[in-house]
C-alpha cells in the first residue's frame, strides 16, 4: 500500500498486513511481500482446491510449471523453494 494512503491506515488500524504489489513477482511468492514462505505455499494449495481466489499477478507467480493453472504440485514446489530444496 502507498505510506500514508486509506488502505495503509485501515490496514494498519484493523492488524492486517498492507502488501504492495509493484506489478513484479518472483515465482512463488503469491502474496508479492517480496518473500517465498510457506504462507505463499499454502495460498497455491488453497487455489488448487478452489478455496481462494487469486489475482493474475499471483496466479502467474504460482504457476511453478507453467501449465497455465495452479495446482497442488506448484503448492508443493513453491515449499521446497522455501526450504532451499
Amino acid at each position: 500500500c502507498p505510506k500514508g494512503s486509506q488502505t495503509e491506515i485501515y490496514a494498519n488500524e484493523n492488524g492486517l498486513r498492507c502488501i504492495t504489489d509493484n506489478g513484479m513477482r518472483k515465482p512463488g511468492d503469491a502474496d508479492g511481500d517480496g518473500d517465498v514462505t510457506s504462507a505463499d505455499a499454502l495460498i497455491a494449495l488453497r487455489c488448487s482446491i478452489g478455496a481462494q481466489a487469486l489475482g493474475k499477478k499471483a496466479a502467474k507467480a504460482c504457476d511453478i510449471d507453467g501449465d497455465g493453472e495452479v495446482t497442488s504440485a506448484d503448492a508443493i514446489e513453491i515449499l521446497r523453494m522455501t526450504v532451499g530444496g
